[in-house]
C-alpha cells in the first residue's frame, strides 16, 4: 500500500510526505490526500487568460502552469490505476476549489467538471449513512473539522452535518475514486498520542480504500464489442427474433401514445388542451398556429380562409358567453383576402366519463348565437373522432376541413363517438 500525502504532514509507515513542488509523481500510489490552499501556494487565478499565478516573474509563472497541468495528467492517471483521492476541503478564503460549476475552470479538476458549490459553515458533528464511512467518523472522533459543506455536489454525498448539509461526497472516475472530505487536524498535544491519531486516521482511509475496490470488483466486466461476432447455440436466432419483437413492440407502443393522445384531449382543459389541439391540427399536416396574446388561442389557415379557434375546456356545457368571445375574436382579426370563420371547440363535462356526459354540448343560446355569425361548434369527441378516422383515411382530412369551414352552427359529423372508442366493463 502506497500513499502520498501532498501539503498536510502524516507519521504512517504508508504515507510519503510531499510539498506541491516535490517531483513525486501522483500516478504511482493507491492513496493520494490533497491538502492544497492558498495560503499554502499564494495562487491566484486570472481570469485575462485562464491562467493561474502568483506574485512571481514570467518564467515563474510560465513554470507553475506547466507544474498544473502537469498534476492533472498524474491524478488522471492515478484514476485510471484505480487511486482513491482524498480531497480536503476548506473555507472558500482558502479553497483553490472554492467552487466546481462544470463551467468553471478548476484548479487541478476541472477536466472532470464537477459540478456545485462549497459554502462556508462551523459545525462540530460528522454523520454518515454509509457503515465505511461511518465508522471513519467514530475512528476520527473530534478530529474532523468541517469549516464548509458543498451544495448540490452530483457526486454521492457520504457525510453530512447535524443540520444534513453534506460535509463528504464521493466520485467514481475512470477506475478509481475522488472523495471531498472535510479537513483532518491532528490535535494531540503529546507525541504518543499525535502518532496513534495518524495511525488510525490513514487506517480508516485504507479501509475506505479496500471496500471501494471491493465493491469495484464485484461489478461484472462488460462483453467486449468482439464478442458480438461470436454465437453460442442458438443464440443467434434469439437475438434476432428479440430484435424483431422489439422493433413490433416500438411500433405498437407508438399507436399506445396515440390513443393516450387522444384520451388526453377529452380530459384536459386550459392551455395544456389548447396545446393538444394545436399538435392534432399539426399532425394532420393542416396550417396551424398560436392566436394573439390574450385573444384566440389557435388560427388555422386553410386555402383563403382563416379559421379563428376557441378552445373551452368546461364542466358543463358551453353557452353564450362562449360563442360571444369568439366573436370578438373575429371582429377583432384582420387579414386581407381571407375569409374569417370562427370556431368554437369544446370540452364540455370533461370531468365525466363518457357515457355520462348526456347533456349536450353547446346550449340553445350559443347555437342561435352561432348560426347569425356563421361559428363551427364542434365537441372535442367530434374532433377526436375525425382524427382517428383521418389516421385510418388521409382523405378524410381534405373533406372534414371543408365541411368544418361549411357549417353553420353544431357540426353534424362524427357525433356518434362510439363509433371509434369503445367501451369494455
Amino acid at each position: 500500500m502506497k500513499i502520498l500525502s501532498v501539503n498536510k504532514e502524516i507519521n504512517h509507515k504508508y504515507v510519503t510526505n510531499s510539498r506541491w513542488k516535490d517531483a513525486l509523481s501522483f500516478w504511482e500510489y493507491d492513496i493520494i490526500l490533497l491538502d492544497i490552499r492558498f495560503s499554502n501556494l499564494k495562487i491566484q487565478y486570472d481570469y485575462r487568460d485562464g491562467r493561474y499565478a502568483h506574485d512571481c516573474g514570467f518564467y515563474e509563472y510560465w513554470k507553475l502552469n506547466a507544474d498544473i497541468e502537469k498534476r492533472r495528467s498524474e491524478i488522471d492517471d492515478a484514476l485510471i490505476n484505480g487511486a482513491t483521492i482524498f480531497y480536503f476541503t476548506h473555507s472558500t478564503s482558502e479553497d483553490i476549489c472554492s467552487s466546481f460549476h462544470k463551467d468553471d475552470h478548476l484548479f487541478l479538476l476541472d477536466k472532470f467538471r464537477l459540478s456545485g458549490n462549497i459554502k462556508n459553515c462551523k459545525c462540530h458533528e460528522v454523520k454518515a449513512k454509509n457503515k465505511i464511512f461511518n465508522n471513519f467518523t467514530l475512528i476520527n472522533n473530534g478530529l474532523l473539522f468541517p469549516d464548509c459543506y458543498l451544495e448540490q455536489p452530483d457526486g454521492e454525498p457520504v457525510l453530512f452535518s447535524r443540520a444534513g448539509h453534506t460535509l463528504a461526497v464521493k466520485y467514481q472516475l475512470a477506475e478509481g475514486n475522488l472523495i471531498f472530505i472535510p479537513n483532518f487536524i491532528n490535535t494531540a498535544e503529546n507525541e504518543e498520542d499525535h502518532i496513534n491519531n495518524d495511525q488510525k486516521f490513514i487506517g480508516s482511509l485504507i479501509q475506505i480504500h479496500n471496500y471501494l475496490k471491493n465493491e469495484k470488483s464485484k461489478e461484472i466486466k462488460p462483453i467486449p464489442e468482439w464478442f458480438n461476432k461470436y454465437y453460442i447455440s442458438n443464440e443467434k436466432n434469439i437475438k434476432e427474433k428479440i430484435t424483431k419483437y422489439s422493433l413490433l413492440l416500438k411500433r405498437e407502443q407508438e399507436k399506445i401514445t396515440e390513443y393516450d393522445f387522444c384520451k388526453h384531449i377529452l380530459i384536459e382543459s386550459g392551455i395544456i388542451l389548447e396545446d393538444l389541439i394545436f399538435e392534432l391540427f399539426r399532425k394532420l399536416s393542416l396550417n396551424v398556429k398560436r392566436g394573439r396574446k390574450d385573444k384566440e388561442d389557435l388560427i388555422l389557415e386553410y386555402g383563403n380562409m382563416t379559421g379563428i379557434i376557441e378552445v373551452k375546456g368546461l364542466n358543463k356545457s358551453a353557452d353564450l358567453q362562449n360563442t360571444r368571445q369568439l366573436d370578438d375574436w373575429v371582429r377583432n382579426y384582420s387579414k386581407p383576402d381571407n375569409e374569417k370563420k370562427g370556431f368554437l371547440i369544446a370540452n364540455t363535462f370533461k370531468n365525466l366519463p363518457l357515457l355520462e356526459r348526456t347533456e349536450p354540448s353547446f346550449t340553445s343560446k350559443a347555437i342561435d348565437f352561432s348560426k347569425p355569425t356563421e361559428q363551427c361548434l364542434i365537441s372535442t369527441s367530434q374532433l377526436v373522432s375525425w382524427y382517428i378516422d383521418c389516421k385510418k383515411n388521409p382523405d378524410m382530412i381534405k373533406e372534414g376541413i371543408k365541411k368544418m369551414f361549411n357549417t353553420v352552427g353544431v357540426f353534424e359529423d362524427y357525433l356518434d363517438w362510439q363509433n371509434y372508442i369503445q367501451f369494455e366493463e
